[in-house]
């Protein structure tokens, strides 16, 4: 989400950045010359360009490694790796568009979950991705801690910070008087505030449940809310289908739902928990901003006090993880954040080059996200 939620931003920002570019770069120069002179060759030219971008098919991947394939899937799409259009998510020059439109160069494979946190980082990022994903995708992403050393000889590594990841340990917490104990005065006053009108059993009715695969009436349930969210906040991160996908498709889940008692039950305030090794991540959520109980009662922020709550009660887990950006709002519940960086995979020195100039002079994390 916090991955996509970036890249959204990114857009109108990076059109800007490609008409203002320095074109005195040599690399650039030299990209545009090949897209150019490959638009007229037609197929000659797009071979060329691709080959010297990403490599050829033969995928050192493939033919060098010793990693075994087992029979079993290996991750979760959507949870520790996901697959992102490049055309949907970059608006790059006209004379670049056709380049991106090729199949194999069209999309970026990133290792990392859905709130920019590390999945299975540098070192296990083939246990968490199948391998023929890996071997087809022409960018490669994986999300890790910043300063990784000794990093895999056999390609080339391009390095950047991304935002913060805000996530609570819970290690150590027994009840929540222990997660009290680590706010602020006026932490400590707003989630008492909160809860008070909260947990009114006349008014808000919550519970936490399971969501089993295939449950297709509870996510039809679910989407116009997030729908409804992601508009008034700017933007969907999910499409009705990829929602849909999502919650239907991957095991494990859970659902966070807050209704309201007096008009049957409704529902105000729901959020999907996504549950990996020993963290818990509230995802995908939706609100109902025309009911006022949403305000009054604080649903949002008690949604996430109650997540807290699950997380402390569970001997497995240890995080519960909050994603990137709206620093201030996470902070205040005594979350703290957690540097990422970014690691793009490049298989030769010129598709190197090329990353590098891209990410120097066109991303800059701390514009491209809402924090506070």
């Amino acid at each position: 989400m916090a991955l996509l939620e970036i890249s959204k931003r990114a857009d109108s920002k990076a059109q800007l950045a490609f008409q203002a570019a320095p074109k005195e770069s040599d690399v650039w120069d030299r990209l545009c010359e090949d897209v150019s002179k490959s638009l007229r060759d037609k197929v000659s030219g797009f071979t060329g360009l691709f080959s010297s971008l990403v490599g050829s098919n033969s995928n050192p991947e493939s033919s060098t490694t010793s990693e075994t394939e087992h029979t079993a899937p290996k991750g979760i799409y959507g949870v520790t790796y996901q697959r992102y259009p490049i055309a949907s998510y970059v608006q790059l020059p006209p004379v670049l568009a056709p380049f991106v439109q090729l199949p194999g160069l069209d999309h970026i494979l990133l290792i990392g979950r859905p709130t920019a946190d590390v999945s299975g980082g540098m070192a296990g990022y083939r246990d968490v991705c199948p391998k023929a994903l890996r071997a087809a995708a022409p960018f490669l992403i994986v999300l890790d801690r910043p300063d990784i050393k000794n990093l895999e000889p056999k390609y080339r590594w391009v390095t950047f910070p991304l935002a913060e990841v805000f996530k609570l340990d819970v290690r150590g917490m027994k009840s929540i008087d222990d997660y009290t104990k680590i706010l602020s005065k006026k932490g400590r006053w707003n989630f008492k505030d909160r809860q008070k009108k909260f947990n009114n059993a006349k008014v808000i009715k919550h519970e936490y449940v399971d969501l089993p695969p295939g449950s297709t009436e509870m996510v039809a349930s679910l989407w116009p809310l997030y729908k409804s969210t992601g508009d008034a906040n700017g933007f969907c991160v999910l499409s009705e289908k990829e929602f849909a996908d999502f919650h239907l498709n991957t095991p494990g889940l859970t659902l966070m739902l807050i209704r309201d008692v007096a008009a049957e039950g409704k529902l105000i305030t729901f959020c999907t928990g996504v549950r990996v090794e020993d963290t818990l991540m509230p995802m995908w959520c939706g609100t109902d901003y025309e009911n006022p109980l949403a305000k009054s009662c604080s649903t949002y922020f008690n949604m996430l006090y109650e997540y807290v709550k699950v997380a402390i009660a569970d001997p497995e887990i240890n995080w519960v993880d909050l994603g990137a950006s709206r620093r201030q709002a996470k902070t205040s519940i005594g979350f703290q954040g957690y540097p990422v960086s970014a690691y793009i995979r490049c298989k030769n020195a010129i598709m190197e080059s090329i990353v590098e100039t891209m990410a120097a002079d066109y991303f800059k994390p701390s514009e491209l996200i809402a924090d506070p």
